[in-house]
């Protein structure tokens, strides 16, 4: 095979493809502020952004810094 897509719909949205990202449940204690570091690696990467329910971060901040993948 000499090329490969691993764009995948999902919810209305093309991504790169289906692997999200999110960083470990209650990431801001073990690296402060890693939501809000990741989240625009996520937007550039165009992969879905996966948000904890025990995160730290509010999902409108997630949302502000990867429009279109929270």
């Amino acid at each position: 095979m000499s090329a490969r897509d691993t764009a995948v719909t999902l919810f209305g949205r093309t991504y790169a493809a289906l692997i999200g990202l999110e960083p470990v449940g209650l990431g801001n204690l073990i690296w402060p502020r890693v939501d809000r570091l990741l989240a625009p690696a996520v937007h550039d990467a165009n992969v879905p952004c996966i948000l904890s329910t025990a995160g730290l971060t509010s999902i409108e901040d997630i949302a502000a810094l990867a429009p279109d993948h929270v």
